[in-house]
């Protein structure tokens, strides 16, 4: 049913109105202009999230604005470092759900924010929240996280290159859907600043300013902005910023993620020196510097880390990060957050322009029916922090309360950041490529888009789906047009039919686009009948003996509200006879999806759909225990075994490194532990890579595999025979010499609320009495029992026993304010400690004495917020 493509819709495409011009297009982009009608579950979470977030949050956080306003006014405001990137986050969300919606609500919101946003820029170009003296440095006086006991002339750190980077983005996808000049030229203004600050050999140089991986973000929209403007610098100054990706401090320690050249030189996503999720921002760069200059090294690297993290570091509900960093396991339990699940979805947009490649689309669907709809409240009011595969869903206005301050009680990074993860289908649903129409979102919906100069398309779907898989798809031009319309096949739909007009359309295959290229006229009708059939993925490691079980795009999921056994007490189901029956919940607050099945035990078990378990604030489950799934059948979504194998093998080296590089053995301990831990897993994975080597040597796999065996070779004995002999020993050695440990925790009563933490008095010992009992290796306590909800000030003590007498670490986090005495002498104040507890969030060199020394920490309970008070790390050297 192929046809050559019509001779103006290719030139409409190869023509752009941009004054660059580009050595290449993308393989497909959106469609300017399109007209969207979204119904099912997207146009409802689109609806409540328009009218109870995006229309209300700016008068409800006035500050949002008013911090730019004031930023030389004394006092000067308290600030977390990426207070700059709120208003931004919240436009460029805002924006591409109204492109979704037309919304005229909506549009005169973002129309006054932008407005005042835009008034508020300084003479210079600066658009920033911090003191004008502190402009673009990346610190600040009146941000204290970071200085060493609060030093207020020395400054805390910003994210102020960060919060440029996405204030301009917003400002350009405004101007180019309203051609708001104003807005273009405050982002140029803000462009110009930057270069002024930093273009051509300036001291310092911007990856030297700090917290490098969303600092090196402008990158990104310095690419785009000169893809617009035509302005030489802005192309200058991303470059050069993407070459300081490989940066070094003097002593060769890497300062930034190296995201062209060390993945260039075959390194995996979570083996470069920078893997926190900001730093998917500046890697978007890649791409637009690969589509402005033609250099095949930005586009390489930039699918090379696309695919890496698809393959070791998304997890099974299409969320992004363990703890905010790229660790190589997607099946670690650490903190699945929001802002890097939408970090994710922009990569992958970038990531479909791009290649044009199904499976990209694939995961973008995955990726939001899951994930991003998960980490919405129904009711559009608020987002997660953490979307945990198995746990709950909380408020990130609860997890990130630290974050709240005067006039933006209800902003966090998470709240202002999950709307776009729904706006970003704008980016996917309907594209176009050099030959017509690419269709990539299915649903209820209506898009109209146009053709060329003269005629526009409407395409109709009526359906259930992702509930049921028939698409019946009316294509309805305004006048007859000859095009190719590409449906995608999802890869996981290998039995899908098409038919058009009531004929069959042959050639279908799972994980591509079917063309159909003809002439169209009002009336046509697609029909798509998807296979929807059961899939698995089998887990492993923290997950091992344990699978998740998809339907389509949609991973099933157990919620106890559904059901009437307890979390811990699911029974196993049998793959070979999983029957899914559709139930109806007779109650409100209905899932999108229902089934019914039966266990090996006989008893029915109900799993709803992962976006909608855990609404009701129960606890939700994932990983199930699942018998006999055959795991040489297609697992869709889970990574194939020579990546499994390539992740495995690249952990195990870098915690060897670490344990290498380590010389206190407090933390050398745990590092052992995990070498020994792993160990058979690692070696199995290298004895398998060994047999796919030698059985083909010339795949990708097995040379990705062999490259990563010969660096190791080369730079530690890891492979060698005897080392896990060597590090049982040291361990066994470790466990019999007296470490550090930390006994006798207590706590005393809620005491009153002091007004600045700093002033805080060390109380007696007799004062601090009442026993507690701490959690976990690195020890957290547990205050929330104590203030039950109230304010004040809460003291605990605990004792240090030390081998020896020495000058060494205290490491330690707190989740309110905090003030620390060890031995009776003051060493630590952090005001703004206020987020969730990490025992290595703060370091300070400490004078220890041997034997027994007392550690005091007082928390102010920030309104009975705080729950763990503080989470300590053993004091080494």
């Amino acid at each position: 049913m192929r046809r050559s493509p019509r001779a103006d819709w290719v030139q409409r495409l190869k023509v752009s109105d941009s004054p660059w011009s580009g050595t290449r297009m993308h393989k497909c982009d959106r469609i300017a202009g399109t007209v969207y009608r979204m119904d099912g579950i997207l146009g409802d979470y689109l609806v409540n999230v328009s009218e109870q977030w995006l229309k209300t949050a700016p008068r409800a956080n006035p500050a949002m604005l008013e911090m730019f306003r004031d930023r030389d006014r004394r006092p000067l405001r308290d600030m977390v470092m990426w207070a700059g990137e709120y208003v931004g986050k919240y436009l460029t969300g805002a924006v591409q759900v109204l492109r979704l919606t037309g919304d005229p609500g909506l549009k005169q919101v973002i129309a006054e924010v932008i407005g005042e946003l835009v008034s508020l820029q300084a003479e210079d170009g600066y658009l920033g929240p911090w003191p004008t003296e502190w402009a673009l440095m990346n610190r600040a006086p009146n941000c204290m996280r970071g200085a060493p006991l609060w030093n207020p002339e020395e400054g805390g750190d910003t994210w102020d290159a960060w919060g440029h980077y996405h204030i301009t983005l917003a400002l350009l996808l405004w101007h180019e859907d309203t051609g708001d000049a104003a807005a273009l030229d405050c982002a140029r203004r803000m462009a110009d600043r930057l270069c002024a600050q930093y273009l051509d050999a300036k001291s310092p140089r911007l990856v030297e300013t700090g917290w490098t991986e969303g600092n090196l973000a402008p990158a990104h929209s310095l690419a785009l902005l000169y893809k617009v403007t035509g302005e030489g610098r802005y192309l200058e100054l991303a470059e050069q910023l993407v070459g300081e990706f490989a940066s070094r401090d003097d002593s060769g320690k890497a300062i930034a993620g190296d995201y062209l050249e060390g993945t260039l030189a075959g390194l995996e996503f979570f083996e470069l020196p920078n893997t926190r999720w900001e730093g998917l921002h500046p890697m978007m760069a890649l791409a637009e510097l690969h589509t402005i200059t033609g250099d095949a090294r930005y586009g390489d690297a930039f699918t090379r880390l696309w695919w890496s993290i698809t393959a070791t570091d998304r997890h099974n509900n299409g969320g992004f990060t363990a703890g905010e960093m790229g660790i190589g396991d997607p099946y670690d339990p650490g903190v699945i957050e929001t802002c890097c699940t939408i970090a994710w979805i922009a990569l992958g947009v970038e990531m479909l322009r791009l290649t044009g490649d199904a499976r990209v689309a694939d995961e973008l669907e995955f990726s939001t029916l899951n994930a991003v709809v998960g980490l919405h409240s129904v009711s559009g009011r608020w987002v997660t922090y953490n979307t945990p595969d198995d746990g709950k869903r909380v408020s990130a206005g609860m997890t990130l309360s630290w974050q709240g301050r005067e006039g933006t009680p209800d902003l966090n990074c998470c709240a202002v950041n999950g709307a776009r993860g729904l706006g970003m289908v704008s980016d996917w649903a309907l594209m176009k490529d050099d030959e017509g129409l690419v269709l990539n979102w299915y649903g209820p919906s209506e898009m109209t888009a146009a053709l060329n100069d003269r005629a526009d398309v409407t395409l109709c779907q009526t359906t259930e789906y992702p509930r049921d898989g028939r698409v019946r798809l009316s294509v309805v031009p305004s006048e007859p047009a000859a095009f190719c319309l590409k449906l995608r096949i999802p890869r996981w739909a290998t039995q899908t039919s098409v038919s058009v007009n009531g004929k069959p359309v042959g050639d279908v295959s799972a994980s591509s686009y079917l063309a159909i290229d003809r002439t169209w006229k009002s009336g046509d009708t697609v029909e798509i009948d998807f296979d929807l059939a059961v899939h698995f993925w089998s887990g492993h490691n923290a997950r091992a003996g344990q699978t998740s079980i998809y339907r389509g795009p949609i991973l099933l999921t157990y919620d106890r509200r559904h059901n009437d056994m307890a979390p811990e007490d699911v029974p196993a189901l049998d793959a070979r006879e999983l029957e899914f029956k559709p139930v109806t919940w007779p109650h409100w607050l209905p899932p999108s999806v229902l089934f019914e099945c039966s266990s090996v035990d006989g008893r029915r078990v109900r799993l709803c759909d992962f976006s909608s378990a855990g609404e009701g604030g129960t606890p939700y489950r994932s990983w199930l225990d699942v018998a006999h799934v055959d795991e040489a059948r297609p697992q869709f979504f889970a990574p194939p075994g020579p990546n499994r194998m390539r992740a495995e093998i690249g952990r195990q080296a870098l915690v060897y490194q670490s344990y290498r590089e380590t010389g206190d053995a407090n933390r050398r301990r745990p590092l052992l532990i995990q070498l020994c831990k792993r160990w058979s897993t690692f070696a199995k994975s290298c004895a398998d890579a060994r047999i796919l080597i030698e059985a083909d040597p010339d795949t990708s796999d097995a040379r990705s595999l062999a490259a990563v065996l010969a660096r190791i070779a080369k730079g530690s004995d890891l492979l060698d025979d005897g080392v896990l002999d060597r590090v049982q020993r040291e361990l066994a050695e470790l466990d019999t010499v007296s470490a550090c440990t930390l006994t006798d925790w207590c706590v005393s009563d809620l005491r009153p609320a002091v007004a600045d933490i700093r002033d805080a008095e060390l109380p007696s010992e007799a004062d601090i009495a009442q026993p507690i009992r701490p959690h976990g290796g690195t020890v957290r306590a547990g205050v929330d029992s104590v203030h039950q909800g109230l304010p004040g000030t809460v003291y605990i003590r605990v004792t240090a026993k030390m081998p020896r007498t020495e000058r060494a670490r205290l490491m330690y986090g707190a989740d309110g304010p905090v003030k620390v005495w060890v031995n009776g002498q003051e060493v630590d104040c952090r005001p703004d400690g206020l987020h969730e507890a990490n025992p290595e969030e703060y370091r300070m060199l400490v004078d220890w004495r041997e034997g027994d020394n007392t550690i005091v920490f007082a928390v102010d309970t920030i309104d009975g917020k705080t729950k763990t008070g503080v989470h300590v790390s053993m004091p080494g050297a």
